[in-house]
């Protein structure tokens, strides 16, 4: 049995990555590809206590150690798993977080990479790009980062799309359709001969 493919889905608060991962899954299975959609943090001690701190106030190295705690937990307890049985994963938020928001809050980038370095490689990257001003007027579920500010979304933006240059992600127009969203992802999938 061939291992499945894993999708990480990136990009600042309200850029529709929820929306993206659960119609792609939905696209996926109606194609006859077994999927599972998931999110980070994943823990559910680790992802109470980050929000404890982050409503705080914390700098990015101790943010990025939980994150990075949950993401190794994550692979072990459930993504490595369900790849091993040749089914796809898809989710909400990767290391690329990691190194986009907690570079943000100070860490060094080369810091926040050697932490994740256990941490599989995405077949796929997706970064939904979109201005923060245009994410502002967006109705969602801010996990994280309620208090976040248009300056900090500008400079995790930023981050993101210099990622995207470095590491070849595919970058989606945030601002256009879901459903065109997942058609183009699907197109990118048909182009690498997966689906």
């Amino acid at each position: 049995m061939s291992k499945g493919k894993f999708i990480a889905i990136e990009g600042i608060d309200k850029s529709g990555k929820t929306t993206l991962a659960n119609l792609l899954s939905l696209k996926l299975t109606g194609a006859g590809v077994e999927n599972l959609v998931t999110r980070e943090p994943w823990h559910p001690l680790i992802t109470r206590v980050i929000h404890e701190t982050t409503s705080e106030g914390v700098d990015g190295y101790a943010e990025a150690l939980l994150f990075a705690a949950d993401r190794l937990l994550h692979l072990k307890r459930l993504i490595s798993p369900v790849l091993a049985k040749g089914k796809w994963v898809i989710t909400d938020r990767y290391v690329y977080s990691s190194i986009a928001y907690q570079t943000a809050r100070g860490a060094e980038e080369d810091w926040v990479m050697e932490i994740n370095k256990h941490a599989i490689t995405p077949d796929l990257t997706i970064l939904l790009d979109i201005d923060p001003s245009e994410a502002e007027a967006r109705s969602g579920d801010d996990r994280l980062m309620a208090l976040e500010n248009r300056i900090f979304s500008e400079r995790i933006r930023r981050i993101y799309l210099e990622l995207a240059r470095k590491y070849g992600f595919l970058v989606l127009d945030a601002l256009k359709k879901p459903e065109s969203l997942v058609k183009q992802v699907f197109s990118e999938l048909k182009r690498r001969g997966w689906v």
